[in-house]
């Protein structure tokens, strides 16, 4: 809670303008407070400066998201379009009392039912083609978690759509443990923890023995993905 506290209070002293209008920051913002939220000793100081940016980043980043067209993929597969995506629609679902994101809590299900099925083919790959497609399905299915939570039930296609591309991470990892170089995403060397997490909870939602498999033999648990 401490490094939470602190890294608000160096975004405090911030001169205004200073701090980018970056794609996905606002999901950065939510995640963040997501974590520290769910801490007792989460600071009150934390939670007021974290909302207070998420009300000035969330509508400038949704203006910006609207210029995109299909030359930078637009909302037809691109990875920063399903951050953005994200990141708004927990905001206004978290936090409804906030004019600044409150109509973003719209997007799920019948926005975010459209978009699944434009973000990934029927074979479940994302649309992008890139190597970015393994936070991709992570984040996508923990959009669709959180709806289900919520009662927010998504159709029978983006359900199915969702199921095929749970079956492309595991597909991904190379020998060493790390994702190869697809697209224009870069080399991604083997990161202790998340890949693992992501292949087991898809293994464990959508009935996946083989991403189960390739999770347990990670480096970090003692065997390779080969």
């Amino acid at each position: 809670a401490d490094i939470f506290l602190a890294q608000a209070r160096k975004l405090g002293t911030t001169p205004p303008g200073a701090t980018p209008v970056v794609w996905g920051t606002t999901a950065g913002i939510v995640h963040s407070l997501e974590q520290c939220w769910a801490m007792e000793n989460c600071p009150d100081e934390y939670v007021v400066y974290m909302l207070a940016w998420l009300t000035k980043q969330a509508p400038t980043e949704w203006e910006w998201a609207r210029t995109w067209d299909e030359n930078m993929l637009g909302n037809a597969g691109h990875n920063w379009w399903l951050h953005t995506l994200s990141g708004l629609w927990k905001a206004g679902l978290y936090f409804p009392e906030l004019k600044a994101v409150e109509q973003f809590q719209t997007f799920a299900p019948d926005y975010f039912n459209h978009e699944i099925t434009t973000l990934f083919k029927s074979d479940g790959f994302s649309r992008e083609r890139s190597g970015y497609h393994f936070g991709m399905a992570d984040l996508a299915d923990k959009i669709a978690y959180i709806a289900d939570l919520h009662g927010l039930a998504l159709n029978a296609e983006a359900k199915d759509r969702l199921a095929q591309m749970a079956h492309v991470p595991w597909k991904l990892i190379a020998p060493d443990g790390g994702i190869p170089h697809i697209g224009d995403g870069f080399r991604n060397s083997y990161k202790e923890g998340p890949y693992f997490f992501t292949l087991e909870r898809l293994a464990g939602r959508y009935q996946i023995p083989e991403s189960k498999f390739v999770a347990e033999r990670l480096p970090d648990r003692g065997g390779k993905a080969s």
